[in-house]
């Protein structure tokens, strides 16, 4: 069996394909101590597993079960200097009793790559960014999700990574 399991890993490296630069179902939830809006968290962080599924390789995160998250992956593969990322982000239509804004972000190393506060009440939406990246990103960086709104909504992380 693990003869099997370690010629699976060979043939992955000879055919010169890069695993995902990140794994989306190997997220983890962050420590919140190394979020990057530590002012936006609210007095009570309620935000257990079954708030996270992942469906299609896509990270969903359920509002209403978490109120706050900060996930983050570690990069599988290093990225040159001046590789074009790419970002895809969805939500479900945001309804709450109260109006007011979303907040999603997405770090590299600590280094904002992009945000949006979207409005709420707000149709379903898809948010689309890419952008050169400076500087080199070496394997095992950290890459981090920030995500909050009141309501119960559901945001997809649908992928993040160099563009082909």
């Amino acid at each position: 069996m693990i003869w099997m399991f370690l010629s699976c890993i060979g043939s992955v490296k000879e055919t010169g394909e890069l695993p995902p630069w990140i794994d989306i179902p190997s997220y983890r939830q962050a420590n919140l101590s190394t979020d990057m809006f530590p002012t936006h968290q609210p007095e009570e962080v309620a935000c257990p597993a079954n708030g996270f599924r992942v469906e299609v390789n896509q990270l969903e995160i359920q509002t209403d079960i978490c109120n706050y998250a900060v996930v983050e992956w570690v990069t599988q593969h290093d990225v040159p200097a001046k590789t074009t990322l790419e970002a895809l982000v969805l939500h479900t239509g945001l309804w709450a009793l109260e109006e007011g804004n979303a907040h999603f972000a997405l770090s590299i190393d600590g280094e904002l790559f992009w945000e949006e506060s979207p409005s709420i009440p707000s149709d379903t939406e898809f948010f689309f960014y890419e952008i050169e990246w400076p500087t080199a990103i070496p394997a095992g960086t950290i890459v981090q999700l920030h995500l909050h709104n009141h309501g119960a909504n559901d945001w997809k992380l649908g992928y993040f990574q160099p563009a082909e």
